[in-house]
């Protein structure tokens, strides 16, 4: 029984960093669908709309340096409340399908916790990841180093696989953006780089 409580909250917790990389993804590479969604509350939908237009505006901004052949320095910086907002407002409109909710991200200098609520059928559990920001060959990558869920923890072994996939990752996809330095700070993660 034992065995089968860890698989399912491994599983989860996958899910959950999938959805923490593809937000910074959505982040820098593609602006949110138009139209009205259901969020948490008012201030939040605020904050994931004007974070969708700073996003959309950097996006232009670098694909037309890379059109014009332009190398220009850029940084952009992500506060913990847009992460916040976003991941939520993510989960709210069912563009990602991860059983989880009211997720929380603080970040400190170094790493990023995200907290929240794991709902896996009749149980819920609170989760707790803690993901490194790092730069590989000029793309941003997470590494997540821990993984718990309550007082279960990932054993290492899964914690490891986990890592691998997450660290293979190219966070920005395509968009033509080489990457310097991705870091978090306290309250926000900031990306430099150039186009």
């Amino acid at each position: 029984m034992f065995r089968l409580i860890r698989g399912c909250a491994t599983l989860i917790g996958f899910a959950v960093l999938a959805l923490a990389g593809w937000t910074i993804y959505q982040a820098l590479h593609k602006p949110a669908p138009a139209g009205p969604t259901p969020v948490p509350s008012a201030t939040s939908a605020a904050i994931a709309a004007n974070f969708d237009r700073r996003v959309a505006s950097a996006e232009v901004t670098i694909r037309q340096d890379a059109a014009a052949g332009r190398h220009e320095p850029m940084s952009f910086t992500i506060t913990d409340a847009e992460m916040t907002a976003r991941v939520n407002k993510a989960i709210a409109d069912g563009q990602v399908q991860v059983p989880v909710s009211d997720v929380l991200v603080k970040s400190v200098p170094g790493q990023i916790n995200i907290q929240g609520q794991a709902n896996a059928s009749v149980v819920t559990a609170p989760f707790t990841m803690v993901a490194v920001p790092q730069v590989s060959a000029g793309k941003a990558q997470l590494r997540v180093i821990s993984t718990s869920f309550g007082p279960v923890s990932v054993p290492p072994a899964l914690s490891s696989q986990l890592s691998a996939a997450v660290g293979s990752d190219n966070l920005l996809g395509d968009l033509p953006f080489t990457v310097t330095s991705f870091r978090a700070e306290q309250g926000q993660v900031v990306l430099e780089g150039t186009t």
